[in-house]
């Protein structure tokens, strides 16, 4: 599996850069599980700070990780995309509070 920050012009001769993007990034992350543990106390779907942000920063591709997806290669060589659905987040939230609890 590679990521597409790996062919990043950006990325690769701007290694300063790629840090601050990094830092950011984990920020952002952070700041989108506090924002989320808000949302589930008050019984509120999940929300992307990520998305929010992206196409008020100009940057407003999607990465896998924000929209719950990634483009799948099998055996043979079809390349394909897999989505985790909403109802299928709710189900792993669902099970993974039963597990702490």
């Amino acid at each position: 599996m590679t990521h597409g920050d790996e062919l990043d012009a950006a990325v690769k001769f701007s290694p300063w850069l790629a840090q601050l993007g990094g830092g950011a990034c984990l920020l952002v992350m952070w700041l989108n599980r506090v924002v989320n543990a808000c949302r589930r106390a008050f019984d509120l779907p999940f929300w992307s700070l990520a998305n929010y942000l992206k196409p008020r920063l100009g940057n407003a591709d999607g990465a896998w990780v924000e929209s719950c997806t990634a483009l799948v290669e099998d055996r043979s060589g079809r390349l394909s995309l897999c989505s985790w659905t909403p109802a299928e987040q709710a189900s792993a939230r669902k099970e993974a509070m039963e597990v702490a609890a």
